[in-house]
């Protein structure tokens, strides 16, 4: 039988109550503290200050909007423990899932937009910089990493930058996560909390062989997921970090300019 009207409800205000106790993983990145004023000078200037204002204030969102996601998780993952299997799963289905898929694609589309912000922004930057700069990068959707460590090249906080980025969405979390965010957009993921997917699975072998494999995904438990999307939010902040170190030496530069 369904959940009635009022069982939602009183699950709901529980949340609520549990959200009140929950310590997030870090304290919310402060925007009065990375404020990018309008004080540069340079052909390129315009592009590059409305760019870094733009960029720096969607990451700080992402990372926040991240550490708020997660603090609901952990509350929610509180409420459904005394509930019966049957009961949670409607939890789950009203509640839970949408907050649970959001805060396990956040380390991947995180990573991917600082990659993409600090390659648009170094390379005007590079406009001062290079004498030989021409205005050719490639466009928004051919910007990965690699990219980012040419037009990188030579700045001397990037390599601070890129070893924290590196360990953003890294491979102990694919792990954690079953690669929960690779499978969901391209093929089949685990259920959250409930449920066995992929019960046949193909494994091509190094022999030209096929080995076939029965048994099925388990579905992931927010006890084993949630201690690793803390730990993701801590590296997003830290690449935060190295970000901003990386602006604050291409500001003095853009600052110098007679």
């Amino acid at each position: 039988m369904e959940l009635e009207t009022k069982d939602f409800i009183n699950a709901y205000i529980k949340y609520r109550e549990e959200l009140e106790k929950v310590s997030i993983p870090n304290p919310y990145l402060d925007y009065d503290k990375y404020v990018i004023t309008n004080d540069g000078k340079g052909k390129q200037w315009a592009p590059f200050y409305f760019m870094a204002k733009d960029f720096t204030r969607e990451l700080l969102n992402s990372i926040n909007q991240f550490n708020t996601y997660l603090g609901r998780l952990i509350a929610w993952n509180q409420v459904m423990k005394p509930y019966s299997e049957h009961e949670k799963l409607y939890l789950l289905l009203e509640f839970v899932e949408p907050i649970a898929k959001s805060c396990l694609n956040y380390p991947y589309q995180i990573r991917n937009r600082f990659i993409f912000a600090s390659t648009h922004l170094l390379h005007q930057s590079n406009s001062i910089k290079r004498a030989d700069w021409k205005d050719d990068l490639s466009k928004d959707e051919s910007i990965k990493f690699n990219i980012l460590e040419k037009v990188g090249a030579g700045w001397s906080t990037i390599n601070q930058f890129v070893g924290a980025l590196a360990v953003l969405n890294d491979e102990a979390f694919k792990r954690i996560s079953e690669d929960y965010r690779n499978k969901e957009h391209h093929a089949l993921p685990p259920g959250i909390e409930m449920g066995i997917t992929t019960t046949i699975s193909r494994h091509p072998l190094g022999d030209r062989s096929v080995r076939y494999g029965l048994g099925g995904q388990q579905p992931l438990s927010l006890d084993t997921i949630i201690p690793g999307l803390q730990d993701q939010h801590n590296k997003a902040v830290e690449v935060f970090y190295g970000y901003w170190e990386l602006i604050e030496e291409q500001l003095q530069i853009w600052k110098a300019q007679p």
